[in-house]
């Protein structure tokens, strides 16, 4: 272990990798150290060599190592001489009271440090004592995170006499410990003094009533806390009727999480009454309880009179239709909720119908969730009416309901008014051929609407004859899922043919729909003429070689550049000619015009991933490891001058990349380099000369790679069996 003295000097233990790491980043603003099995020995190297009279850092993140105490202590010698350090992570090792004590030290003798996460350790009461025992003076320190560890009451009773003092203090993260009422009664004591505090976390613990109540009367007189997590505890009626009653004083607080809590009707009642009052709440989540009709009817009640309250979530209670009646009831006057959330309730036809009523009159909401309740073609036909009327909504969410043909009738009618709903979703509803002709013939006269989701819904190639007909002609429609439905060769020919007419669709998803070489062959035709359609999935169909030969036909005159996530049934893959998706890409592969190739593949990839980003809700499928290597590939190409490789990503955040065989060898290494491993028979490569590589200015991931499988490019689509694929 280092001593201050030793700062001077070298440390004796050697790590040649993280020196070379650290060199490469020193002069960096933040730097990466995240999950390379670091340990206690080599943050001496890391306090050495990277904190010790650094000018430049101010982000240091080691988080997912082996760090424990006495690397915390040695973390901390090397900190008494940095001046620019701001946010140090280390969530996620195995710090225990001793690191914890030993990093409050740095909260005293460092004046630049304003965030300390520390998630996911093995804190206990002591460490958190020392912590907090430094906040009491200290003026700079704005965030701390103690969530998973191991804090009991004796840690959040000295956090809590830390915050009536400490005078900086902003986010205090505290959820998934073993803090109880004496640990929140100390915290909501706080409360009543601190001036700072904005958000305070402390959802998964073991907090009652009697914390409740505590906390609700620290928040009467605090004028600074925005959030209070408390969901997942065990707060029940009692505890939110104290909460409710305290919220109609407070000033500030706007987003309330109490899911979980085994809040009934009395305590539903209660925040509904402060609802009334109160102006500042503007997010309540009450999701996960034992709310029922009353409760409900009381919520509903408020919202007539409430003037900010945006999102109100009851998903997962007992909601019936007498509370959804109060809850349409309320929609009818109601001037700013936006986000309603009723997943899975006990919500049937008088319900819907209720809530069909209130959208009529209702001028704001934009989101409506009512997946999961016993809805039929009543309470379909009611919110068809209402969407009829109604120029908010552009959100309807019934999945899992029981509305039929005559439900999905009634709500065709409702999109042949309607002008602002973009999305329906509609999935197992049983609305059969019948319900998709109804929609495809609304949709001949409906012009907003994008997406369209009807998956499992036995429709067969009557409906998607409609749909196909409808879709000649349809500008506005982006988006259309038909999977696990019967459509056959029949519906995938209407559907084909509309493809090659459509100027709008991007997704088409279908699925198990029965689907054989003849209907492919129709698809594949569609495709050569179709300019927009960016997804086609025909996984699980019953395509063979023919049919897959027609779709690599069609992919080969198509000119749009169609994403890497066109399935076109499980095993058949899109070698050779199914790589020419475009003109000017099919070209460039024949002239083996490289450069031009790489450029189109990655401009494709990310204007894929930014429209799977414009979605609702967001289609996010890059990971870290992801971002990291199309970085990877950007810096090399730049330090080459040379485009030598291109990526694209599968269905997901693997990547597949591009390069000649002549640059093979050397990209490999660095693949090796920056994404080590610490198993050896993961990456069968060799690799040589490792230090002749390129500096290039990025973090090393640490068994992010799991495994490299090289491929030459065949010789066109084939079926592999799932043997050759393991």
């Amino acid at each position: 272990s280092m001593t201050t003295t030793l700062l001077s000097s070298p440390p004796t233990y050697t790590n040649e990798k993280l020196k070379q790491q650290i060199n490469e980043n020193k002069d960096n603003v933040s730097v990466f150290l995240t999950g390379q099995g670091l340990t206690d020995d080599d943050m001496e190297i890391v306090a050495y060599y990277l904190l010790r009279d650094n000018k430049t850092l101010e982000h240091l993140y080691l988080d997912n190592n082996q760090i424990g105490d006495q690397g915390a202590k040695d973390l901390v010698e090397g900190l008494q001489k940095n001046t620019t350090l701001t946010n140090l992570c280390l969530d996620h090792n195995q710090l225990g009271d001793q690191g914890a004590k030993a990093l409050s030290e740095a909260l005293q003798k460092t004046t630049t440090l304003t965030a300390l996460i520390l998630s996911n350790n093995q804190i206990g009461d002591q460490g958190a004592q020392a912590l907090a025992e430094r906040l009491q003076k200290n003026t700079t320190f704005t965030y701390l995170y103690l969530d998973n560890n191991q804090i009991g009451d004796q840690g959040a009773q000295a956090l809590g006499e830390a915050l009536r003092k400490n005078t900086a203090l902003k986010i205090l993260k505290l959820q998934n410990n073993q803090i109880g009422d004496q640990g929140a009664q100390a915290l909501g004591e706080a409360l009543q003094k601190n001036t700072t505090l904005i958000h305070l976390l402390f959802g998964n613990n073991q907090i009652g009533h009697q914390g409740a109540k505590a906390l609700g009367e620290g928040l009467e007189k605090n004028t600074t806390l925005t959030d209070l997590y408390l969901d997942n505890n065990q707060i029940g009626d009692q505890g939110a009727k104290t909460l409710g009653k305290t919220l109609q004083k407070n000033t500030t607080l706007t987003d309330l999480y109490l899911d979980n809590n085994q809040i009934g009707d009395q305590g539903a009642k209660t925040l509904g009454k402060t609802l009334q009052k109160n102006t500042t709440l503007t997010n309540l989540s009450l999701n996960n309880n034992q709310t029922r009709d009353q409760g409900a009817q009381a919520l509903g009640e408020a919202l007539q009179k409430n003037i900010t309250l945006r999102d109100l979530h009851l998903n997962n209670n007992q909601i019936g239709d007498q509370g959804a009646k109060a809850l349409g009831e309320g929609l009818e006057k109601n001037t700013t909720l936006t986000y309603l959330y009723l997943q899975n309730n006990q919500i049937g036809d008088q319900g819907a119908k209720a809530l069909g009523e209130g959208l009529e009159n209702n001028t704001t909401l934009t989101y409506l969730y009512l997946e999961n309740n016993q809805i039929g073609h009543q309470g379909a036909k009611a919110l068809g009416e209402g969407l009829e009327n109604n120029t908010t909504l552009t959100y309807l969410y019934l999945e899992n309901n029981q509305i039929g043909h005559q439900g999905a009738k009634a709500l065709g009618e409702g999109l042949e008014k309607n002008t602002t709903l973009r999305g329906l979703y509609l999935d197992n509803n049983q609305i059969g051929d019948q319900g998709a002709q109804a929609l495809g013939e609304a949709l001949q006269k409906n012009s907003t609407l994008r997406d369209l989701h009807l998956d499992n819904n036995q429709i067969g190639h009557q409906g998607a004859k409609t749909l196909g007909k409808t879709l000649q002609k349809n500008t506005t429609l982006t988006s259309l899922y038909l999977d696990n439905n019967q459509i056959g060769d029949q519906g995938a020919k209407a559907l084909g043919e509309a493809l090659q007419k459509n100027t709008a669709l991007q997704i088409l998803k279908l699925q198990n729909n029965q689907i054989g070489d003849q209907g492919a062959k129709a698809l594949g035709e569609g495709l050569e003429k179709n300019t927009t359609l960016r997804d086609l999935h025909l996984e699980n169909n019953q395509i063979g070689d023919q049919g897959a030969k027609a779709l690599g036909e069609g992919l080969e005159k198509n000119t749009v550049p169609l994403s890497p996530e066109v399935l076109l049934h499980e095993g058949i893959l899109r070698s050779s000619s199914l790589l020419c998706e475009d003109i000017p890409r099919g070209k460039s592969i024949q002239n083996k015009d490289f450069n031009t190739f790489a450029q189109i593949v990655m401009l494709d990839s990310g204007q894929f991933h930014a429209i799977c980003m414009d979605t609702y809700p967001p289609v996010i499928y890059l990971n870290e490891q992801s971002k990291h290597l199309i970085n990877l590939v950007h810096a090399y190409n730049s330090d080459q001058s040379k485009i030598k490789v291109a990526y694209t990503f599968d269905a997901g955040p693997n990547p597949f990349c591009f390069i000649q065989q002549e640059y093979l060898d050397e990209f490999l290494q660095y693949l090796q380099y920056f994404y080590p491993t610490t198993n050896d028979n993961n990456l069968h490569v060799s690799v040589s000369n490792i230090k002749n590589l390129s500096p290039i200015d990025l973090p090393i991931m640490q068994d992010a790679l799991k495994r490299i499988i090289l491929t030459r490019i065949g010789t066109g689509s084939k079926i592999l069996v799932k043997t050759t694929m393991t």
